[in-house]
Protein backbone atom coordinates (compact mmCIF):
# COMPACT_ATOMS: atom_id res chain seq x y z
CA UNK A 1 0.00 0.00 0.00
CA UNK A 2 2.59 2.79 -1.00
CA UNK A 3 -0.09 5.04 -1.98
CA UNK A 4 -2.16 6.57 0.95
CA UNK A 5 -4.00 9.27 0.21
CA UNK A 6 -7.46 10.37 2.02
CA UNK A 7 -10.53 10.24 -0.17
CA UNK A 8 -8.65 9.29 -3.42
CA UNK A 9 -11.30 8.78 -5.58
CA UNK A 10 -9.22 7.32 -8.24
CA UNK A 11 -5.46 6.68 -9.49
CA UNK A 12 -2.82 5.89 -12.38
CA UNK A 13 0.26 4.09 -12.07
CA UNK A 14 2.98 4.10 -14.11
CA UNK A 15 6.80 3.41 -15.20
CA UNK A 16 9.26 5.62 -16.05
CA UNK A 17 10.62 5.68 -18.92
CA UNK A 18 14.19 3.83 -18.30
CA UNK A 19 12.01 1.40 -16.12
CA UNK A 20 12.52 -0.84 -19.94
CA UNK A 21 11.86 -4.50 -18.79
CA UNK A 22 9.32 -4.07 -16.00
CA UNK A 23 5.63 -3.95 -16.25
CA UNK A 24 2.81 -3.11 -14.18
CA UNK A 25 1.27 -6.15 -13.71
CA UNK A 26 -1.65 -4.80 -11.38
CA UNK A 27 -3.14 -1.86 -9.52
CA UNK A 28 -5.59 -0.42 -7.88
CA UNK A 29 -6.25 2.73 -5.76
CA UNK A 30 -3.72 2.54 -2.91
CA UNK A 31 -1.13 -0.66 -4.40
CA UNK A 32 0.56 -1.74 -7.73
CA UNK A 33 2.42 -4.98 -8.60
CA UNK A 34 5.46 -4.77 -10.59
CA UNK A 35 7.41 -7.54 -12.68
CA UNK A 36 10.06 -6.95 -13.30
CA UNK A 37 10.95 -10.21 -15.24
CA UNK A 38 14.94 -10.61 -15.74
CA UNK A 39 15.12 -6.92 -16.12
CA UNK A 40 17.86 -6.21 -13.79
CA UNK A 41 18.72 -2.31 -12.79
CA UNK A 42 16.84 0.23 -11.09
CA UNK A 43 13.22 1.54 -12.00
CA UNK A 44 10.70 4.15 -10.75
CA UNK A 45 7.14 3.87 -10.64
CA UNK A 46 4.53 7.25 -10.26
CA UNK A 47 1.74 7.17 -8.82
CA UNK A 48 -0.82 9.80 -9.37
CA UNK A 49 -3.99 9.99 -6.93
CA UNK A 50 -6.51 11.86 -7.60
CA UNK A 51 -9.24 13.24 -4.96
CA UNK A 52 -11.48 16.17 -4.54
CA UNK A 53 -8.87 18.53 -4.27
CA UNK A 54 -6.90 17.50 -7.40
CA UNK A 55 -3.59 15.37 -7.73
CA UNK A 56 -0.24 14.92 -6.71
CA UNK A 57 2.33 13.05 -8.30
CA UNK A 58 4.43 10.72 -6.39
CA UNK A 59 7.94 8.28 -6.91
CA UNK A 60 9.42 5.18 -5.78
CA UNK A 61 12.45 4.06 -6.81
CA UNK A 62 13.09 0.41 -7.06
CA UNK A 63 15.95 -2.11 -7.65
CA UNK A 64 15.47 -5.82 -9.22
CA UNK A 65 18.43 -7.96 -9.36
CA UNK A 66 18.52 -11.40 -9.99
CA UNK A 67 21.90 -12.50 -8.23
CA UNK A 68 23.17 -14.64 -11.30
CA UNK A 69 19.25 -16.48 -11.94
CA UNK A 70 16.87 -15.72 -14.21
CA UNK A 71 12.99 -14.87 -13.15
CA UNK A 72 11.00 -18.03 -13.26
CA UNK A 73 7.74 -19.25 -11.99
CA UNK A 74 6.49 -22.55 -10.31
CA UNK A 75 3.13 -23.77 -11.20
CA UNK A 76 0.37 -25.04 -10.82
CA UNK A 77 1.01 -24.83 -6.73
CA UNK A 78 -0.51 -26.50 -5.32
CA UNK A 79 -0.10 -29.65 -7.60
CA UNK A 80 -1.72 -33.33 -8.22
CA UNK A 81 -0.03 -34.35 -11.17
CA UNK A 82 3.05 -32.04 -12.22
CA UNK A 83 5.12 -29.19 -11.12
CA UNK A 84 6.69 -26.74 -13.72
CA UNK A 85 9.25 -24.39 -13.41
CA UNK A 86 8.91 -22.01 -16.22
CA UNK A 87 11.68 -19.15 -16.70
CA UNK A 88 11.26 -15.80 -17.96
CA UNK A 89 13.00 -14.21 -21.06
CA UNK A 90 15.65 -15.62 -22.78
CA UNK A 91 17.22 -18.48 -21.12
CA UNK A 92 21.25 -18.51 -21.75
CA UNK A 93 22.66 -22.35 -20.76
CA UNK A 94 25.32 -21.01 -18.30
CA UNK A 95 22.54 -18.93 -16.38
CA UNK A 96 20.48 -22.03 -15.23
CA UNK A 97 20.49 -23.89 -12.44
CA UNK A 98 22.55 -27.00 -12.29
CA UNK A 99 20.36 -28.99 -10.34
CA UNK A 100 16.61 -29.10 -9.30
CA UNK A 101 15.65 -30.84 -6.22
CA UNK A 102 12.19 -31.61 -4.54
CA UNK A 103 12.59 -32.71 -1.00
CA UNK A 104 9.66 -33.74 1.22
CA UNK A 105 9.05 -31.21 3.86
CA UNK A 106 8.35 -34.30 6.69
CA UNK A 107 11.99 -35.79 5.96
CA UNK A 108 13.09 -32.36 4.95
CA UNK A 109 17.14 -32.14 6.69
CA UNK A 110 20.20 -34.48 4.73
CA UNK A 111 17.62 -36.88 3.30
CA UNK A 112 18.05 -37.85 -0.15
CA UNK A 113 15.29 -35.64 -2.33
CA UNK A 114 12.33 -37.41 -4.01
CA UNK A 115 12.86 -36.11 -7.08
CA UNK A 116 16.15 -34.44 -8.91
CA UNK A 117 16.71 -32.79 -12.07
CA UNK A 118 20.51 -32.41 -13.18
CA UNK A 119 21.00 -29.81 -15.76
CA UNK A 120 24.60 -30.19 -15.65
CA UNK A 121 23.44 -32.80 -18.67
CA UNK A 122 23.84 -31.64 -22.36
CA UNK A 123 20.64 -33.04 -23.15
CA UNK A 124 18.27 -31.49 -20.21
CA UNK A 125 20.32 -28.11 -20.22
CA UNK A 126 19.23 -27.61 -24.11
CA UNK A 127 15.62 -28.84 -23.41
CA UNK A 128 15.64 -26.49 -20.81
CA UNK A 129 16.87 -23.39 -22.94
CA UNK A 130 14.91 -24.42 -25.76
CA UNK A 131 11.77 -24.79 -24.03
CA UNK A 132 12.58 -22.01 -20.99
CA UNK A 133 10.93 -24.89 -18.97
CA UNK A 134 11.33 -28.04 -16.21
CA UNK A 135 8.53 -30.26 -15.62
CA UNK A 136 8.75 -32.70 -12.67
CA UNK A 137 6.38 -35.71 -12.92
CA UNK A 138 4.51 -35.74 -8.90
CA UNK A 139 1.37 -38.28 -9.49
CA UNK A 140 2.77 -40.73 -7.74
CA UNK A 141 4.26 -38.83 -4.57
CA UNK A 142 1.82 -38.90 -1.32
CA UNK A 143 -0.19 -35.77 -0.96
CA UNK A 144 1.77 -33.14 1.61
CA UNK A 145 4.02 -29.94 1.65
CA UNK A 146 7.53 -30.47 -0.34
CA UNK A 147 10.30 -27.97 -0.64
CA UNK A 148 11.62 -27.22 -4.14
CA UNK A 149 15.82 -26.43 -4.58
CA UNK A 150 16.75 -24.53 -7.29
CA UNK A 151 20.53 -24.49 -6.85
CA UNK A 152 23.17 -22.49 -8.94
CA UNK A 153 26.84 -24.55 -7.57
CA UNK A 154 28.58 -22.13 -9.81
CA UNK A 155 27.71 -19.02 -7.21
CA UNK A 156 27.10 -21.04 -4.13
CA UNK A 157 23.10 -20.15 -4.29
CA UNK A 158 19.78 -22.09 -4.02
CA UNK A 159 16.54 -20.67 -3.79
CA UNK A 160 13.66 -22.70 -2.31
CA UNK A 161 10.05 -22.38 -2.53
CA UNK A 162 7.35 -24.22 -0.81
CA UNK A 163 4.99 -26.97 -3.36
CA UNK A 164 1.62 -28.42 -1.84
CA UNK A 165 0.86 -31.33 -3.17
CA UNK A 166 -2.65 -32.41 -3.19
Amino acid sequence: MLGEVGGVTSASWSLSSNSSGASIYSSSLNGATVYSGSYQGTFVVQYTPFNTCGSIDRYYVFSANSCGYYAYAVSPNPASEEITILFEGEVESDGLPEQINLFSESDYGGNDPVRTIDLRKESTKQQAKESRKITFDVKKLPKGTYILHITKEKEAKVESKRIILE
